[in-house]
C-alpha cells in the first residue's frame, strides 16, 4: 500500500474541521456578485469547511472554496461558461474565497444536503479510492479524444461528504492548460464528459459528490493542496 508523492498530494487530509467564518455573509456576497455579473444565470452556493492554498495579490493564501450548484444536471454549456467567468471574478472580489468549483453531482434544487467533514489521514483505502477515480478519468479522456489536449489533470480526494454520510467523500476534477506552469487556465470539459464522469465516479464506493475546479492560476494553484 505505498503512496507516491504524486498521488499523496491529491489526497486531502483533515485533523480538524475548518469552520467558515461569516459563512452567510460570504454566500450573500457571492450570490450578489453572480446577480450583478451573470444576471441571466442562477446558481446555488455552498462554502465547504475546508481550506486550500491559493495566491491572491502578492500573497499566498489559505482560504475556502466556493461551490456553485447549477439549477439542473448535468450543467449546461451556458452554466459551465458562466462558472468559468465567475472563477475569475469571485476570488478577485471576495478574499475569503480562492477557488471556484461547479458541482457535477448536486443541483441547487433540491438544496445540497448538509456538508459533513471527515477527519482523515492518508490510508491505503483512501489511496485505492482515488486510484479508481483517476482510472475513470483516464478512460474517459481516451474515449473523448482529450488525452493529448489537456496539459495536466489532477484528480483530488476531498474529505467532505455532501450526502450527510460521515464516511463518504468527494472527488474534485482539476484539468488545466498551461505552458510554463507559472499561470494556468482550467481546461474546458464538454458536458457529456462531465456527466459520464459523474455517473462513473459516484458509482465508486465511498464517493457521493463530484466537482469541477474552474479556478485559474492565480488565484488558485494547479494542484488542489
Amino acid at each position: 500500500g505505498c503512496v507516491g508523492p504524486g498521488l499523496g498530494v491529491r489526497i486531502l487530509c483533515m485533523n480538524q474541521s475548518s469552520p467558515v467564518e461569516s459563512e452567510e455573509e460570504i454566500r450573500a456576497k457571492i450570490t450578489a456578485l453572480i446577480a450583478s455579473t451573470e444576471p441571466e444565470t442562477e446558481f446555488g452556493v455552498v462554502v465547504p469547511p475546508i481550506r486550500s492554498v491559493g495566491v491572491q495579490g502578492d500573497n499566498r493564501t489559505y482560504q475556502h472554496c466556493a461551490i456553485l450548484l447549477p439549477p439542473t444536471l448535468p450543467p449546461s454549456e451556458h452554466h459551465l461558461a458562466a462558472a468559468r467567468r465567475l472563477a475569475h471574478t469571485v476570488p478577485n472580489a471576495i478574499r475569503a474565497i480562492n477557488r471556484v468549483l461547479i458541482s457535477l453531482s448536486h443541483a441547487s434544487s433540491p438544496a445540497c444536503a448538509a456538508m459533513t467533514p471527515r477527519l482523515s489521514d492518508i490510508t491505503p483505502a483512501r489511496a485505492d479510492t482515488l486510484r479508481q477515480a483517476d482510472s475513470v478519468i483516464d478512460t474517459l479522456l481516451q474515449k473523448h479524444n482529450l488525452y493529448g489536449s489537456i496539459w495536466q489533470f489532477p484528480v483530488v480526494l476531498l474529505p467532505v461528504s455532501f450526502s450527510g454520510d460521515a464516511g463518504a467523500e468527494s472527488i474534485v476534477l482539476r484539468p488545466v492548460d498551461s505552458v510554463e506552469a507559472m499561470t494556468a487556465e482550467a481546461s474546458q470539459l464538454p458536458p457529456s464528459f462531465c456527466e459520464e464522469a459523474r455517473v462513473d465516479i459516484t458509482a465508486i464506493t465511498g464517493i457521493d459528490a463530484v466537482f469541477y475546479d474552474l479556478t485559474p492560476k492565480p488565484p488558485g494553484t494547479i494542484e488542489f493542496e
